[in-house]
């Protein structure tokens, strides 16, 4: 149940903030077993699964900072357990939640504009590098690097799985020119 409300979330593409909203309307006994879901969500979401990893591996040096600030939104969760378990002041553990939310929203921003905005980058560079003007790609790869600094946030997990689409283009149109 938790995982399919925490879901539906994520598929109406809610702000990440709604998870920390979410964990407040649950009863504080029931928070120790939606904590892990809530942290498997933000996860899955901020390690790009979305956009179907399997396929597409973002740069290991790019992720980094986003993972380290995850894990310490992970901890700061756990204190909160404890100071529901322990029935601590409500105006601080008020206080870590808003914490949390707003360390959420700017690992969301790091997310999009450092770790997405670069892997655009780098795949422009390596598409532009692997069209050599006739791979039947280049005018999408043009208009791509002509919009890329104009670029909403908004607009870059869209640009990121064209330009890993065209990349897997490029990569089968070499392998058979080979």
């Amino acid at each position: 149940m938790n995982v399919i409300i925490a879901n539906k979330y994520l598929n109406q593409k809610k702000e990440i903030a709604a998870y920390s909203v979410l964990t407040v309307l649950w009863p504080a006994h029931q928070f120790k077993k939606i904590k892990d879901v809530i942290i498997q969500v933000v996860a899955k979401h901020y390690n790009g699964q979305i956009m179907n990893m399997e396929q597409y591996k973002l740069p290991t040096d790019l992720i980094l900072d986003i993972k380290s600030r995850l894990k310490t939104l992970s901890g700061q969760i756990n204190g909160i357990v404890k100071m529901l378990d322990e029935g601590k002041d409500p105006e601080q553990i008020n206080i870590q939640f808003r914490s949390i939310d707003k360390g959420i929203q700017k690992a969301h921003y790091l997310l999009l504009d450092e770790v997405y905005r670069k892997a655009l980058a780098i795949g422009i560079v390596k598409a532009v590098d692997s069209c050599p003007g006739n791979c039947g790609n280049e005018d999408k790869i043009e208009y791509l690097k002509s919009e890329f600094p104009n670029l909403e946030l908004s607009d870059l997990t869209n640009r990121l799985k064209e330009i890993q689409t065209i990349e897997t283009r490029l990569k089968n149109y070499n392998e058979k020119k080979g």
